[in-house]
Protein backbone atom coordinates (compact mmCIF):
# COMPACT_ATOMS: atom_id res chain seq x y z
CA UNK A 1 0.00 0.00 0.00
CA UNK A 2 2.85 2.64 0.15
CA UNK A 3 2.82 2.71 3.46
CA UNK A 4 6.22 1.47 4.98
CA UNK A 5 9.35 1.41 4.36
CA UNK A 6 10.71 -1.82 2.27
CA UNK A 7 13.68 -3.21 2.61
CA UNK A 8 14.26 -2.56 -0.99
CA UNK A 9 13.45 0.75 -0.51
CA UNK A 10 16.38 1.02 1.84
CA UNK A 11 18.55 -0.32 -1.13
CA UNK A 12 17.54 2.49 -2.99
CA UNK A 13 18.85 4.88 -0.49
CA UNK A 14 22.09 3.23 -0.04
CA UNK A 15 22.44 3.31 -3.72
CA UNK A 16 21.69 6.89 -4.08
CA UNK A 17 23.92 7.69 -0.56
CA UNK A 18 27.30 5.88 -2.46
CA UNK A 19 26.84 8.06 -5.68
CA UNK A 20 28.54 11.91 -6.46
CA UNK A 21 26.45 14.86 -5.44
CA UNK A 22 25.86 16.56 -8.64
CA UNK A 23 26.60 19.79 -7.47
CA UNK A 24 29.16 20.81 -4.76
CA UNK A 25 30.75 18.74 -2.76
CA UNK A 26 27.89 17.48 -0.36
CA UNK A 27 24.49 15.46 -0.24
CA UNK A 28 21.81 15.60 2.38
CA UNK A 29 19.09 12.36 1.87
CA UNK A 30 15.88 13.22 3.49
CA UNK A 31 13.91 10.63 4.39
CA UNK A 32 9.73 11.16 5.10
CA UNK A 33 7.92 8.78 7.99
CA UNK A 34 10.94 7.07 9.33
CA UNK A 35 8.64 5.35 11.78
CA UNK A 36 7.17 2.99 8.83
CA UNK A 37 10.86 1.41 8.48
CA UNK A 38 10.43 -2.13 8.68
CA UNK A 39 12.88 -3.75 10.84
CA UNK A 40 14.57 -5.36 7.85
CA UNK A 41 15.35 -2.07 6.07
CA UNK A 42 16.55 -0.65 9.51
CA UNK A 43 19.10 -3.33 9.68
CA UNK A 44 19.96 -3.00 6.20
CA UNK A 45 20.57 0.82 6.33
CA UNK A 46 22.34 1.04 9.89
CA UNK A 47 25.72 0.49 8.50
CA UNK A 48 25.15 3.27 6.04
CA UNK A 49 23.86 5.24 8.92
CA UNK A 50 26.50 4.84 11.04
CA UNK A 51 29.44 5.33 8.40
CA UNK A 52 28.21 7.61 5.64
CA UNK A 53 30.36 8.46 2.20
CA UNK A 54 32.05 11.59 2.46
CA UNK A 55 29.70 14.61 2.19
CA UNK A 56 26.85 12.54 2.34
CA UNK A 57 24.29 13.47 5.39
CA UNK A 58 20.92 12.26 6.07
CA UNK A 59 17.82 13.55 7.55
CA UNK A 60 15.58 11.11 9.04
CA UNK A 61 11.98 12.46 10.01
CA UNK A 62 9.65 10.60 12.25
CA UNK A 63 6.65 10.71 14.63
CA UNK A 64 7.90 8.45 17.08
CA UNK A 65 11.39 6.16 18.03
CA UNK A 66 10.06 2.71 18.21
CA UNK A 67 11.75 -0.54 19.52
CA UNK A 68 13.31 -1.38 15.60
CA UNK A 69 14.46 2.58 15.30
CA UNK A 70 16.19 3.08 18.97
CA UNK A 71 19.70 1.83 17.09
CA UNK A 72 19.58 3.99 14.05
CA UNK A 73 18.08 7.10 16.51
CA UNK A 74 21.29 6.62 18.88
CA UNK A 75 23.72 7.41 15.93
CA UNK A 76 22.01 10.60 14.78
CA UNK A 77 21.53 13.99 16.51
CA UNK A 78 18.17 14.39 17.75
CA UNK A 79 16.18 17.75 17.25
CA UNK A 80 12.42 17.66 17.92
CA UNK A 81 10.00 20.14 16.34
CA UNK A 82 6.68 21.55 18.14
CA UNK A 83 3.54 22.09 16.55
CA UNK A 84 2.17 25.26 15.28
CA UNK A 85 -0.02 27.08 17.36
CA UNK A 86 -3.95 26.69 16.23
CA UNK A 87 -3.84 30.62 16.47
CA UNK A 88 -1.10 30.76 13.86
CA UNK A 89 -2.90 28.58 11.75
CA UNK A 90 -6.02 29.86 11.84
CA UNK A 91 -4.22 33.28 11.22
CA UNK A 92 -2.76 32.46 8.22
CA UNK A 93 -6.02 30.12 6.76
CA UNK A 94 -8.02 33.75 7.31
CA UNK A 95 -4.99 35.55 5.06
CA UNK A 96 -5.90 33.61 2.23
CA UNK A 97 -9.50 34.04 2.65
CA UNK A 98 -11.30 31.32 4.37
CA UNK A 99 -14.30 32.67 6.61
CA UNK A 100 -13.03 32.86 10.08
CA UNK A 101 -15.68 30.03 11.35
CA UNK A 102 -13.97 27.39 8.77
CA UNK A 103 -10.33 28.45 9.54
CA UNK A 104 -10.69 28.12 13.66
CA UNK A 105 -12.52 24.58 13.23
CA UNK A 106 -9.99 23.46 10.99
CA UNK A 107 -6.56 24.90 13.00
CA UNK A 108 -8.15 22.91 16.13
CA UNK A 109 -8.39 19.69 14.14
CA UNK A 110 -4.59 20.49 11.90
CA UNK A 111 -2.69 19.18 15.13
CA UNK A 112 -0.02 21.73 14.27
CA UNK A 113 0.32 21.40 10.51
CA UNK A 114 -0.36 24.11 8.12
CA UNK A 115 -0.68 21.78 5.33
CA UNK A 116 -3.14 19.74 7.19
CA UNK A 117 -5.06 22.68 7.85
CA UNK A 118 -5.24 24.33 4.92
CA UNK A 119 -6.81 20.72 3.71
CA UNK A 120 -9.55 20.61 6.30
CA UNK A 121 -10.65 24.21 5.81
CA UNK A 122 -11.72 22.59 2.31
CA UNK A 123 -13.60 19.72 3.95
CA UNK A 124 -16.72 20.23 4.15
CA UNK A 125 -17.71 17.05 6.33
CA UNK A 126 -15.90 18.53 9.23
CA UNK A 127 -17.85 19.39 11.46
CA UNK A 128 -19.86 16.39 11.07
CA UNK A 129 -17.17 13.96 11.63
CA UNK A 130 -16.52 15.55 15.04
CA UNK A 131 -19.97 15.75 16.08
CA UNK A 132 -19.90 11.74 14.81
CA UNK A 133 -16.83 11.15 17.18
CA UNK A 134 -18.21 13.03 20.00
CA UNK A 135 -21.54 10.69 20.26
CA UNK A 136 -19.92 7.48 19.70
CA UNK A 137 -19.64 6.66 23.89
CA UNK A 138 -23.48 7.33 24.23
CA UNK A 139 -24.15 4.98 20.96
CA UNK A 140 -22.29 2.14 22.83
CA UNK A 141 -25.00 -0.28 24.25
CA UNK A 142 -22.89 -3.34 24.62
CA UNK A 143 -23.80 -5.16 21.53
CA UNK A 144 -21.28 -6.59 18.56
CA UNK A 145 -23.38 -5.06 15.91
CA UNK A 146 -23.24 -1.54 17.28
CA UNK A 147 -19.41 -1.90 17.24
CA UNK A 148 -19.43 -3.31 13.91
CA UNK A 149 -22.04 -0.62 13.08
CA UNK A 150 -19.84 2.46 14.22
CA UNK A 151 -16.66 0.80 12.91
CA UNK A 152 -18.04 0.56 9.45
CA UNK A 153 -19.15 4.54 9.41
CA UNK A 154 -15.33 5.96 11.09
CA UNK A 155 -14.13 4.35 7.88
CA UNK A 156 -16.51 5.40 5.62
CA UNK A 157 -15.89 8.71 7.13
CA UNK A 158 -12.36 8.92 6.74
CA UNK A 159 -12.60 7.90 3.47
CA UNK A 160 -14.46 10.74 2.45
CA UNK A 161 -12.51 12.73 4.53
CA UNK A 162 -9.48 12.23 1.67
CA UNK A 163 -11.13 13.67 -0.90
CA UNK A 164 -9.65 17.36 -0.88
CA UNK A 165 -6.26 15.46 -0.98
CA UNK A 166 -6.64 13.31 -3.96
CA UNK A 167 -7.73 16.36 -5.90
CA UNK A 168 -4.83 17.80 -4.75
CA UNK A 169 -2.81 14.82 -5.95
CA UNK A 170 -4.39 14.54 -9.29
CA UNK A 171 -3.74 18.38 -9.98
CA UNK A 172 0.18 17.30 -8.70
CA UNK A 173 0.20 14.55 -11.58
CA UNK A 174 -1.14 16.71 -14.17
CA UNK A 175 1.59 19.23 -13.11
CA UNK A 176 4.22 16.81 -13.19
CA UNK A 177 3.71 15.60 -16.37
CA UNK A 178 3.41 18.94 -17.75
CA UNK A 179 6.94 19.72 -16.44
CA UNK A 180 8.31 16.75 -17.45
CA UNK A 181 6.69 17.22 -21.38
CA UNK A 182 8.67 20.64 -21.08
CA UNK A 183 11.54 18.74 -20.24
CA UNK A 184 11.50 16.67 -23.31
CA UNK A 185 11.05 13.47 -20.35
CA UNK A 186 8.37 11.28 -21.67
CA UNK A 187 8.07 9.24 -18.66
CA UNK A 188 9.92 9.50 -14.81
CA UNK A 189 9.48 9.61 -11.03
CA UNK A 190 5.77 8.12 -11.77
CA UNK A 191 6.02 5.48 -9.17
CA UNK A 192 8.21 7.93 -6.23
CA UNK A 193 5.10 9.75 -6.86
CA UNK A 194 2.61 7.65 -6.68
CA UNK A 195 4.42 5.97 -3.58
CA UNK A 196 4.52 9.65 -1.97
CA UNK A 197 0.32 10.36 -2.71
CA UNK A 198 -0.15 6.67 -0.76
CA UNK A 199 2.24 8.11 2.39
CA UNK A 200 0.04 11.42 2.47
CA UNK A 201 -3.02 9.72 2.58
CA UNK A 202 -2.22 6.90 4.85
CA UNK A 203 -0.86 10.02 6.90
CA UNK A 204 -3.86 11.99 6.50
CA UNK A 205 -6.56 9.02 7.73
CA UNK A 206 -4.27 8.38 10.28
CA UNK A 207 -4.55 12.04 11.39
CA UNK A 208 -7.77 12.32 11.06
CA UNK A 209 -8.77 8.83 13.11
CA UNK A 210 -6.84 10.21 15.97
CA UNK A 211 -8.45 13.79 15.74
CA UNK A 212 -11.42 11.75 15.97
CA UNK A 213 -10.26 9.67 18.98
CA UNK A 214 -9.37 12.42 20.55
CA UNK A 215 -13.04 13.46 20.82
CA UNK A 216 -13.71 10.23 22.26
CA UNK A 217 -11.30 11.04 25.00
CA UNK A 218 -12.82 14.59 26.00
CA UNK A 219 -16.06 13.22 25.95
CA UNK A 220 -14.75 10.32 28.94
CA UNK A 221 -13.04 13.50 30.32
CA UNK A 222 -15.36 16.10 30.62
CA UNK A 223 -17.72 13.31 32.56
CA UNK A 224 -15.22 12.78 34.90
CA UNK A 225 -14.64 16.32 35.44
CA UNK A 226 -18.71 16.99 35.73
CA UNK A 227 -19.82 14.05 37.88
CA UNK A 228 -18.14 13.49 40.95
CA UNK A 229 -20.59 10.74 41.82
CA UNK A 230 -19.62 8.84 38.48
CA UNK A 231 -20.47 5.17 38.00
CA UNK A 232 -17.16 3.02 37.69
CA UNK A 233 -14.82 5.93 37.57
CA UNK A 234 -11.49 3.69 37.13
CA UNK A 235 -13.81 2.61 33.34
CA UNK A 236 -13.70 5.86 32.01
CA UNK A 237 -10.15 6.41 33.24
CA UNK A 238 -8.93 3.49 31.76
CA UNK A 239 -11.03 4.45 28.78
CA UNK A 240 -9.02 7.34 27.86
CA UNK A 241 -5.86 5.54 28.44
CA UNK A 242 -6.67 2.58 25.46
CA UNK A 243 -7.69 5.55 23.03
CA UNK A 244 -4.42 7.11 23.40
CA UNK A 245 -2.70 4.08 23.13
CA UNK A 246 -5.02 3.57 20.01
CA UNK A 247 -3.78 6.86 18.72
CA UNK A 248 -0.27 5.84 19.59
CA UNK A 249 -0.62 2.66 17.23
CA UNK A 250 -2.21 4.21 14.42
CA UNK A 251 1.30 5.84 13.63
CA UNK A 252 2.70 1.94 12.80
CA UNK A 253 1.47 -0.39 10.29
CA UNK A 254 -2.09 -1.75 11.79
CA UNK A 255 -5.29 -3.22 10.74
CA UNK A 256 -7.42 -0.12 11.14
CA UNK A 257 -10.76 -1.98 11.18
CA UNK A 258 -9.52 -4.23 13.59
CA UNK A 259 -8.10 -1.64 16.03
CA UNK A 260 -10.70 -0.03 16.44
CA UNK A 261 -13.42 -2.44 16.81
CA UNK A 262 -11.69 -3.93 19.52
CA UNK A 263 -11.10 -0.07 20.84
CA UNK A 264 -15.12 0.42 20.41
CA UNK A 265 -15.85 -2.94 21.90
CA UNK A 266 -14.40 -1.71 25.42
CA UNK A 267 -15.30 1.51 25.80
CA UNK A 268 -17.99 2.18 28.68
CA UNK A 269 -21.47 3.58 27.76
CA UNK A 270 -21.80 6.85 29.38
CA UNK A 271 -25.49 6.50 29.29
CA UNK A 272 -25.89 3.02 30.41
CA UNK A 273 -23.77 4.20 33.69
CA UNK A 274 -26.37 7.35 34.13
CA UNK A 275 -29.46 4.50 33.85
CA UNK A 276 -27.86 2.29 35.79
CA UNK A 277 -26.23 5.43 38.59
CA UNK A 278 -30.48 6.60 38.80
CA UNK A 279 -31.29 2.97 39.78
CA UNK A 280 -29.17 2.59 41.99
CA UNK A 281 -29.58 6.47 43.36
CA UNK A 282 -33.35 5.27 43.79
CA UNK A 283 -32.98 2.31 45.80
CA UNK A 284 -31.02 4.35 48.66
CA UNK A 285 -34.15 6.60 48.86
Amino acid sequence: EGASILKDQAEEVIKIASTTPKEGNRKAIIMHEVHLMQPSAAARLLKTVEEPPTGVFFVMLAEQVDESLVTIASRCMTIHFGPLDPAVIEHVLTSEGIKLDVAEVAAKSAHGSLTRGRLLAADKQLAHRREFFANIPRRIDGTGATVAAIVEQILSLIDDSVAPLQQRHEQEIVDTEKTLALMGVKRGGKKALEDKHKREIRRFRTDELRNGLTEVASVYRDELARNEHIHRPEGYVTAIHRLHEAMRRLGLNVNEAILLRDLIWSLPSPSADAALQFVLEGNHE
